[in-house]
């Protein structure tokens, strides 16, 4: 049977549409363990790698992928590798915007079907969110709930938000669970039955006193 050309690996599960995934470790050499095949698989397959790292771990990340036999330079400068830092992507104006940050990740669907890519492999370190007091105040749930629809439009892909389990409390660890059809945890890749459909969860949400925003994107 022949592959299709937008479907992945991950965690031994074969993920065969647009995918949002949260996925917990406990350490960087653990990580780099489960996702460095799925990373490596989709250059090999002809997919747009859009990763998001914390600033100080830039050039670890680099060398994980090198080790991997992945040519971030050639990658780069043909435009399949879009690398940066949550500061330029989560945090562009020194504090969380969800629509600004839903805003480049759909531009970066539109800017990857435009040059040619099969589909589009996001893999983004949410570290940030434990440093961003306005994040972990819902903000970040609400998007990550809302993600769930926007990843049903445009080009197909998967989205791999990681989660250290070390920074975030472990309520925020349940809800954020909660905003994600896929659950990557010990290695190994789930169905959720933790998930509660977004209109449900924000109900949830907006009853804890909290706000509602326009939110969308990966």
């Amino acid at each position: 049977m022949r592959r299709d050309a937008s479907s992945a690996w991950l965690g031994g599960y074969e993920l065969t549409r647009s995918s949002h995934v949260c996925a917990f470790f406990s350490s960087s050499d653990e990580e780099y363990e489960v996702l460095l095949p799925f990373i490596r698989d989709g250059f090999d397959v002809g997919a747009k790698a859009f990763h998001t790292v914390d600033p100080a771990r830039t050039q670890d990340h680099i060398g994980r992928l090198l080790s991997a036999d992945i040519d971030v330079s050639g990658s780069r400068e043909r435009g399949q590798l879009d690398l940066r830092t949550w500061d330029d992507v989560h945090l562009r104006s020194g504090k969380f915007e969800p629509s600004a940050t839903s805003s480049l990740f759909s531009q970066a669907l539109v800017d990857s079907a435009a040059q040619g890519f099969s589909h589009t492999r996001f893999v983004s370190h949410m570290g940030w969110g434990a440093q961003e007091e306005s994040a972990t105040s819902h903000r970040l749930l609400e998007y990550e709930a809302k993600a769930n629809e926007a990843g049903k439009r445009g080009q197909p892909s998967q989205v791999v938000c990681v989660y250290d389990l070390a920074t975030f409390s472990a309520d925020f660890v349940i809800d954020v669970m909660r905003t994600h059809p896929l659950v990557l945890v010990g290695g190994t890749l789930y169905e959720n039955p933790l998930f509660v459909p977004p209109a449900e969860f924000l109900r949830d949400l907006r009853a804890r006193g909290h706000g509602s925003e326009e939110l969308q994107g990966p």
